[in-house]
C-alpha cells in the first residue's frame, strides 16, 4: 500500500498541529512530518488534537524540507495561489487519479505544507516534485492549514482501501526516484537548463508519467546515456 505523509513546514502555532493530526487521522493516515515546527507536543496541540495524540507522538521532526523528502518517492507542495514559475499547477481532486496511474511504482508519497502566515515559498515549492491547490470561489477568506489538510487528506483517502495495485519490485530506489535522478541528470548534461522554462516545465511533466511511461522513459534514457 502506498504511505502517504504529510509535511508540515514551519508551522507556527500548536493549536494548528493538533487540528492538522486530528484531520489526517480522521481519513485513515498516521505519518506526520513537522519541518522546523512549534511544540507539537504543548497543551495546546494535544487539546485540539483530541484522540489524535498518537499522531502528534509519533510525528517526525525535521531541520529542512530536504531532509524530510529524503525518503520520499513524489512529494506535492500546496499553494493558495499561482505564485510560482511553474505552469502546471494541478487541483486536489486531480492527484488521485495521477497518482493510481504510476501503479506500483511509488512507495511513499508526501503532501507538503507551508506556513500559517506565508505558505510555501517559491524555493520550497521547487523542492517539490508537483504543485497543487485547492480552488477557490474567492480569493479571501482563504483556508486555515488544518482545513487545507483535511481536503488533500480526503482526497486521498482512497488510497487506504484495498486497491489492486500490482506490488513493486524495487532494488534501491523506486523507478520513480530513479527516472527523476536520471532524467535530472540528462537534461542537465545536455545544459537544457540554460533554458529554465522549459526544464521546469519537462521535470513537471516528467512527475506526471504513468508506471508504463516511466519504464519506457528509462530505457530511452539508458539509450541516450550509451550514446553520449
Amino acid at each position: 500500500m502506498i504511505q502517504v505523509h504529510f509535511i508540515l513546514v514551519e508551522a507556527a502555532v500548536p493549536e494548528n498541529v493538533g487540528f492538522v493530526a486530528r484531520a489526517i487521522k480522521t481519513m485513515g493516515f498516521d505519518k506526520l512530518r513537522l519541518v522546523n515546527c512549534c511544540d507539537h507536543l504543548s497543551k495546546g496541540a494535544r487539546t485540539t488534537g483530541y484522540a489524535s495524540h498518537d499522531i502528534l507522538e509519533k510525528a517526525i521532526t525535521f531541520d529542512s524540507i530536504s531532509s524530510a523528502l529524503n525518503d520520499i518517492d513524489f512529494s506535492i507542495g500546496t499553494s493558495a495561489k499561482k505564485r510560482t514559475s511553474r505552469h502546471d499547477i494541478f487541483e486536489v481532486s486531480d492527484l488521485l487519479e495521477l497518482i493510481l496511474k504510476k501503479e506500483g511504482s511509488l512507495v511513499n508519497i508526501a503532501l507538503v505544507f507551508g506556513s500559517e502566515e506565508h505558505g510555501l515559498t517559491n524555493e520550497q515549492l521547487d523542492l517539490c516534485d508537483l504543485v497543487s491547490s485547492v480552488p477557490m470561489a474567492t480569493t479571501y477568506p482563504s483556508l486555515n492549514l488544518a482545513q487545507a489538510v483535511l481536503i488533500f487528506a480526503y482526497e486521498l483517502s482512497q488510497l487506504n482501501i484495498d486497491i489492486d495495485i500490482e506490488a513493486p519490485e524495487f532494488i534501491g530506489d523506486t523507478e520513480h526516484k530513479a527516472i527523476k535522478k536520471r532524467a535530472i541528470a540528462l537534461l542537465d548534461k545536455l545544459e537544457v537548463n540554460r533554458q529554465p522554462s522549459l526544464y521546469q516545465r519537462l521535470k513537471d511533466r516528467l512527475m506526471t508519467a504513468s508506471a508504463e511511461d516511466i519504464r519506457l522513459m528509462l530505457t530511452l534514457i539508458k539509450f541516450i546515456e550509451k550514446r553520449i
